[in-house]
């Protein structure tokens, strides 16, 4: 089994399926899950809000799946939720090209619900919760499983082969050179291995 640093595609699978549990978790909680995003929102932390049911952002957010710039796949099911909530083309360009994707632009591709001012990301946040809190609480989770019963793939499913690609990934030397690239604060130099 190859090694890069005296990590194992084995171990590398198993620690990016522990920090998947946590995405997994999220998505599978029975009742309504608000996000409220302010500045940068990348990597896991995207992937962490596109697992919530709604997500409201500030002014200030700004979306981006990097992970291309330093030679890894997206992590945390985000080909998964981008897909399911742009179609392929439409995700497949944001996590190819690595783009920041400003609020109101993530509004209108319908990657967030909503976009208010920085100031009032939390109030608006909390009333929404609070609405919600205090609706149907039966009925809403009942409705929040039919939403994943169309989910096909399976979320579980993807996460596995998500695990799987970016267990090998971490041991390429492309990713080295992206990510010593990203610490000296250049282009990465890619060779493809």
């Amino acid at each position: 089994m190859s090694t890069m640093g005296g990590l194992t595609a084995h171990g590398a699978k198993k620690r990016i399926r522990q920090a998947q549990e946590v995405v997994l978790r999220l998505a599978n909680i029975e009742k309504p899950v608000v996000a409220a995003v302010r500045g940068p929102v990348a990597g896991i932390g995207w992937s962490l809000a596109l697992a919530s049911d709604i997500i409201i952002a500030s002014e200030t957010a700004n979306f981006h799946q990097s992970f291309s710039k330093i030679g890894l796949v997206p992590d945390g099911g985000a080909v998964f939720f981008l897909r399911q909530i742009l179609g392929s083309y439409r995700a497949k360009e944001l996590v190819y090209t690595a783009r920041r994707t400003e609020a109101k632009e993530a509004l209108a591709m319908g990657l967030v619900n909503k976009v208010v001012p920085d100031a009032e990301l939390e109030a608006v946040a909390h009333e929404l919760v609070t609405q919600l809190a205090a609706g149907p609480a039966f009925a809403l989770s009942v409705t929040k499983r039919m939403f994943k019963s169309l989910e096909i793939p399976s979320l579980d499913n993807f996460l596995d082969t998500e695990a799987w690609a970016q267990s090998l990934s971490l041991l390429t030397e492309d990713h080295q050179e992206g990510g010593q690239a990203f610490k000296e604060k250049r282009a990465p130099k890619f060779k493809g291995r």
